[in-house]
């Protein structure tokens, strides 16, 4: 179950960074940004549940959708420098 809430969480944030940078679709690199991010969130989950701290997953969700809005904000600023 964490694992989805992780993935959707993430898709869901790379959503909706596209959505307020006001771009018109859902486009591949966004969605590769969601990815991304939950993949990386996903590892710190697993890294931090075999180290047994609690809240891993807390953090781990923190953490992916902090990723992927960090990358969504590269790509946004790639998009205006050109």
């Amino acid at each position: 179950m964490q694992t989805w809430l992780i993935i959707i969480a993430s898709l869901g944030v790379a959503y909706l960074a596209g959505a307020l940078a006001r771009r018109r679709s859902f486009t591949l690199a966004d969605l590769a940004a969601g990815i991304c991010g939950a993949l990386v969130g996903l590892g710190m989950a697993q890294f931090l549940g075999n180290a047994r701290v609690e809240g891993a997953a807390d953090l781990a969700l923190v953490i992916a959708c902090g990723l992927t809005l960090g990358i969504a904000s590269l790509q946004e600023r790639s998009h205006t420098a050109n």
